[in-house]
This record gives C-alpha cells, sequence and structure tokens, in this order.
C-alpha cells in the first residue's frame, strides 16, 4: 500500500467510526477512478469506492477525492497562497457542526498534504447525485422553487457568521479571500486585452495563463460583447473593467459575513425531504469575510439566469432579504441591501454577462437574445452607481 492510500484509509475509517456506531470498522480495499468535473482550475478529482468490514458484514460507501493543484486561473486572479483556501477553512473549523447552521451540509470528511507528493487532497462524501438535480432542473417555477429554499439557507447562513463572536473569529484568519481582492477579479486579463501596461510581475502572471485565456475564447467573447454597445456604454464599461477602485470603494463601506465566493450553480446542492431541507456547497476555495450580496448575486447572475427571459432575479434578491431579517441578520435595511446587491450585480455583469453574452453571439445561441436583453438594466446600474 503507497503512503498516500495509506493516508486516504486513516482520514477514511476515522471519520467513519466517528460519525456511526462501527468502532470497529476496518477498510479493506479502496478502488479510485479519475473522473473530470468542468471548471476553470486545474484541480484533479476522483471518485473512490471503498470497501470495509463492520459489524462483521461488507459494506460499501462512495467519496470524491479532491487534489488541489496550484496554477490555475484561480490562483492569477485571487493571488493564492502556497496552501488552498478550502483545506484551510476545513482545519480552521469553519465546516464544522457548531459553526455552521445544521441545514448547510458542507460534506468534506477530511483533508491531509500527501507525503509523497506534497499535494493537498480534501476526501469528501459523494453527493453527486444532489449536486446534478440542482443544476440540471429544466422547469422554471421549480426553478424559482429550488433558487427560493437556496436562498433561504444562504441568508440563514450570512446572518450566523454576522454576528460579533464569528466575525471575531474570522478577523484572525489572514487567508480569507477579501472583497477587495475578490472585485479584482478579471481586471488584470481586461487591462491585458485592452492593451494597458504591466509591470513584471503581472506580465509573468499573464503569461502563465495564455493558453487558458485564447483556450476559452476570452479576447473574441468580450469583443463581440463590446459591439453591442453603443460607444459611450463601451467606455463606461472598459473604464471600471479595467479600473475597479470605484467599485472597491463604495463596497467597503458595507458589513460583512462568511461568504462562499463561488455560489453558482454547479457548486450547490439540495437536499429535500419533508422538513430536513439542507444546502449543500462544495468548492470552497473563494472562501472569504465580506459582503454577502456577492454571494446571492453570483447565484442570480448565473445559471438560470441566463437562459431564461422570464426567470426573476429581483424577486429572489428581495426574498433573500426577507429571510435574512427572519433569520436574525440586523446588519442591513432594505435600502442598504438594495444598494449592496446592485453593486454586485455590477461586478458580475463583469466577470459574467460580458462573457456569457460574447460566447452566445460567437455560436449564435438561441439564449443570446435573452443575454443581450439584460444589457441595458446593466448599463443604468453602472451609470447609477458607478458613474
Amino acid at each position: 500500500m503507497s503512503k498516500s492510500i495509506g493516508q486516504l484509509k486513516n482520514v477514511i475509517e476515522k471519520t467513519i467510526r466517528r460519525k456511526s456506531n462501527w468502532d470497529n470498522a476496518e477498510i479493506t480495499s479502496i478502488k479510485c477512478e479519475d473522473i473530470s468535473v468542468y471548471g476553470m482550475s486545474l484541480n484533479k478529482f476522483q471518485s473512490c469506492k471503498v470497501t470495509l468490514i463492520a459489524d462483521n458484514k461488507e459494506q460499501s460507501v462512495d467519496f470524491i477525492i479532491k487534489k488541489w493543484v496550484p496554477g490555475g486561473i484561480t490562483d492569477v486572479d485571487l493571488w493564492l497562497d502556497p496552501q488552498p483556501r478550502e483545506f484551510l477553512a476545513f482545519d480552521s473549523d469553519i465546516f464544522s457542526a457548531g459553526s455552521m447552521p445544521a441545514q448547510i451540509d458542507v460534506p468534506i470528511i477530511g483533508g491531509y498534504k500527501e507525503s509523497e507528493s506534497g499535494d493537498y487532497v480534501l476526501v469528501l462524501r459523494d453527493l453527486s447525485k444532489e449536486l446534478m438535480s440542482f443544476r440540471f432542473e429544466s422547469d422554471l417555477s421549480e426553478i424559482h422553487r429550488n433558487y427560493s429554499i437556496v436562498l433561504d439557507k444562504l441568508a440563514l447562513m450570512h446572518a450566523a457568521w454576522e454576528k460579533p463572536e464569528y466575525q471575531a473569529r474570522l478577523g484572525k484568519l489572514h487567508w480569507l479571500v477579501a472583497d477587495s481582492m475578490r472585485l479584482s477579479r478579471g481586471e488584470l486579463i481586461a487591462r491585458h486585452l485592452d492593451g494597458f501596461p504591466l509591470s513584471e510581475s503581472e506580465l509573468i502572471k499573464i503569461e502563465n495563463i495564455k493558453g487558458w485565456v485564447e483556450g476559452v475564447r476570452i479576447q473574441k467573447a468580450r469583443s463581440a460583447f463590446y459591439n453591442t454597445l453603443s460607444k459611450s456604454d463601451a467606455v463606461l464599461w472598459k473604464q471600471h473593467e479595467t479600473d475597479r477602485s470605484t467599485l472597491i470603494a463604495e463596497f467597503s463601506k458595507y458589513p460583512k459575513t462568511l461568504v462562499h465566493g463561488d455560489f453558482w450553480p454547479c457548486n450547490i446542492g439540495l437536499h429535500t425531504p419533508k422538513d430536513e431541507e439542507r444546502l449543500i456547497l462544495i468548492d470552497w476555495e473563494w472562501i472569504g469575510n465580506g459582503c454577502s450580496s456577492l454571494d446571492v448575486a453570483k447565484l442570480l447572475s448565473a445559471g438560470a439566469a441566463l437562459d431564461y427571459a422570464a426567470f426573476d432575479s429581483r424577486k429572489l434578491a428581495d426574498y433573500y432579504f426577507k429571510r435574512y431579517v427572519v433569520h436574525g441578520g440586523t446588519q442591513y435595511d432594505y435600502a442598504t441591501w438594495n444598494q449592496a446587491y446592485e453593486l454586485a450585480e455590477v461586478y458580475h455583469a463583469f466577470i459574467v454577462h460580458s462573457l456569457a453574452t460574447g460566447w452566445a453571439i460567437l455560436d449564435n445561441s438561441e439564449r443570446k437574445g435573452c443575454r443581450e436583453n439584460r444589457t441595458p438594466y446593466l448599463n443604468e446600474l453602472i451609470t447609477k452607481h458607478l458613474g
């Protein structure tokens, strides 16, 4: 048995013994195979089937192994530490039952640094079915229902972590992604594509991700989107896409809470038996202490919002605020929340809307009309909040 498999075996056995009555559980075999997962990082995933003997019976349990590999687009955008933030968050007990509301399910059961490769590894319960069921729902009324459940649980988490004692815990974690860092995401790429002079360190970073930028047609999509704008609107978008200082200054006014940071359908699942609804969250690599509206707007600016003209994102955003109040949130009144949410929509317009619209135009997608119709609304928000 290799040292890495031995480490994995120890993590799984300890978890099974801790969370069941199987004090004598013993793993007899672990079979892992690589799986492909959509994403913009270089992380590697494996599906592992674990066979064990417990109470003199053979049992089979499935797990997902996530191996963090540095060097992806996330690292460039967020200037990641040598250790992944998701690993650090688990190690800091953020995901434990004593920290998270019971309705939030983070399926990480353990983590370790491989003794052979030095790679960081996270072990997760296999919740693939729950994740797929949320991501691929196609009926719009069911989508609205599911999004309402998700936003209710998200509001519960945000309200809990805004409390002073929780903020004191987060304040000690220097590695959490700050809003200023998050809001700068994409700025370097935009400046490069627009021909701005870059520092030597910035040029090195751009060089490291040229293949990624070219491989997913960033430049072509961006150009296609800008061709849909009037000359004055294009100037406004480019001004604030390449210089986020005004946006960052506006966000500095808002209170903080624990934010997931990459809150979109691919990282979300639902467990919805009656009276046991739980929100399942994976991929916490952008975890931070920041403005809650960034999580809400990320969800409501992606996924169904890109595909359904009738998707009611503003009604759902208001629903989130109502649930936030019900769950004890006290740091926002509605007017302040509305400002924070609209600013978050502006930020995600730079990150999501421009590229999604450009790709739809390049591919002549049937969804391009839905995306282009949203542009005037976003133009108004940029003018209103950033000038």
